[in-house]
């Protein structure tokens, strides 16, 4: 007689998801909603720095025009640099450009010494971190969020980036304004200083892979990217 010795097929181990991949996306949510709120401010308080120098209805929308004019002059080239950089320290260098934007503005106004040209020069830097910054946020996403995740971080990322920037941050701005340009200024300033702590908890490395250097990031998507006026959300 053949002994016959029943086997029982074990369960497949259920999929673990890397550590911090949680934190990693409540900070990317946090982060852009806090960035996306001070450059909403920084939308109210240029115009209405402008309107101080001068009553030129073309003048004072020039200084809006350079707040957005970067996108289109620059954006191909950002989306180089994040093909091939790291892109948290993208981030930083943008939250670095717009806080060093936002003090030279403080200290201008402080003295009494805002013009035009500084106001369209400050507007322009804001313009050209704001794309790096929002390049380099849609782009790190796939690497800092597991595939089971990804899907709900990019709805709540692009929502936190619409509501901040196009609801809350003019009117927040507005509050801020009533209340003296140094105190906007000075408000926003911290808030993107606040932005940059935020970003230090993100865990992970996010130095794009070889085989992702083929293309610019704005002239391709990720499977399951989809770009939405200026957000891409990527699954």
């Amino acid at each position: 007689m053949t002994d016959r010795s029943t086997s029982t097929t074990a369960p497949p181990p259920a999929p673990t998801r890397p550590a911090g991949s949680s934190r990693n996306a409540a900070v990317l949510v946090l982060f852009t909603a806090m960035t996306n709120l001070a450059e909403g401010v920084t939308k109210v308080i240029l115009p209405l720095l402008a309107t101080r120098l001068t009553d030129s209805p073309a003048q004072i929308s020039g200084v809006a025009l350079t707040l957005t004019l970067p996108w289109l002059l620059v954006a191909l080239h950002v989306g180089v640099l994040v093909d091939r950089f790291d892109r948290r320290r993208l981030l930083w260098a943008a939250e670095l450009v717009r806080l060093a934007t936002i003090a030279g503005l403080f200290v201008a106004a402080s003295a009494d010494a805002v013009s035009l040209p500084l106001l369209y020069l400050a507007g322009l830097a804001l313009g050209v971190a704001s794309v790096v910054a929002l390049t380099s946020g849609a782009a790190i996403v796939p690497s800092a969020v597991p595939a089971a995740d990804r899907e709900r971080a990019n709805a709540w990322v692009a929502g936190a980036e619409t509501v901040c920037n196009e609801f809350c941050g003019p009117f927040v701005g507005g509050l801020l304004v009533a209340a003296g340009v140094s105190v906007a200024l000075g408000a926003t300033g911290v808030t993107f200083v606040i932005s940059m702590l935020v970003l230090a908890l993100l865990v992970g490395r996010f130095r794009p892979r070889a085989d992702d250097r083929r293309a610019p990031s704005t002239s391709r998507s990720p499977p399951g990217c989809a770009r939405s006026g200026s957000t891409a959300c990527c699954g």
